[in-house]
């Protein structure tokens, strides 16, 4: 289902919906024409040179062919796994509702609301649209850059898999995109396979940045382990049930933050002195979410 939410919001961007067709076909396996007639027929080259209607007209017919087949599709792919036994109810009582949702569109509670201390842009629509930060960038530095934080200290956590500095240039791009300041930072000598446990980065007149991967060379010791713990806790599985993984998961996340407090309150404290209005409230703590 994440797929084709995927395929939905791809109409601008023609990188994402390749990726997102082939996944989709993937997902259903080689007979997936059965299932969907036109997303047989709907080939990389074909979508680049398609309108946006049509791409449009494309992703509708295969919802509704995928809505008529998907009693048979899905009680297929709950064979392949036990775990997935509650595949076929979310697709037949979830997928109908994608047609009609714009996602993100909430209904608007400051609609007509006058106050000189609420922007007038927001109080116009009766309803608005909202990104989770999470999805938009794996993690919520887009919430926190606005000027109305005015944020001295980020200490962002990051606990996805992949590269664990990939969020934070796509945050130093986004600070760039609204004109917000930032760190500069130099991530051709930052070793994506092989992290410490604590970053900072700092720049006169910008907010300091501490970045702490998960997994690092301080608790995970050698970069084999390192790489066994990215295997073992990707994003994209099922709900885990063993408590020891939870357990072992949460006590990782537990000793960063204890190898490193003197580090994190060091930085705290010299921002405090740079701004002597500062407490604690400056000090945004970000996590990054598998």
């Amino acid at each position: 289902m994440m797929t084709l939410v995927e395929l939905v919001e791809s109409n601008d961007d023609l990188e994402r919906g390749r990726e997102a067709l082939a996944m989709l076909k993937s997902l259903l396996g080689e007979g997936y024409g059965i299932f969907s007639p036109t997303l047989l027929g709907l080939e990389y080259e074909f979508w680049t040179n398609m309108s946006d209607q049509d791409r449009r007209l494309s992703m509708e017919k295969i919802f509704e062919e995928l809505l008529e087949s998907s009693e048979e599709w899905a009680q297929d792919l709950n064979t392949l796994d036990n775990t997935l036994t509650d595949v076929w109810w979310l697709v037949k009582h979830i997928l109908p509702l994608f047609r009609g949702w714009q996602f993100g569109n909430v209904a608007n509670f400051l609609h007509d609301f006058h106050d000189p201390k609420v922007p007038k842009d927001m109080c116009v629509k009766d309803t608005i649209h909202l990104m989770d930060a999470g999805l938009f960038l794996n993690s919520p530095y887009p919430s926190m850059l606005s000027g109305a934080r005015d944020i001295d200290v980020f200490v962002s956590f990051d606990f996805s898999e992949g590269s664990p500095f990939e969020t934070l240039k796509e945050a130093r791009d986004y600070a760039a995109t609204i004109k917000r300041p930032f760190p500069n930072i130099d991530f051709e000598n930052l070793d994506p396979h092989s992290p410490e446990s604590f970053y900072v980065f700092e720049e006169e007149g910008k907010p300091t940045v501490i970045h702490i991967p998960l997994f690092n060379m301080d608790n995970c010791k050698d970069v084999s382990t390192i790489k066994k713990e990215w295997k073992e806790y990707a994003t994209f599985q099922m709900a885990y049930r063993d408590k020891k993984k939870i357990d072992h998961l949460a006590d990782l996340a537990a000793e960063n933050v204890r190898m490193n407090r003197d580090g994190i309150l060091k930085e705290i404290r010299k921002a405090a002195l740079r701004n002597t209005h500062l407490d604690f409230e400056g000090c945004a703590i970000m996590f990054k979410h598998t």
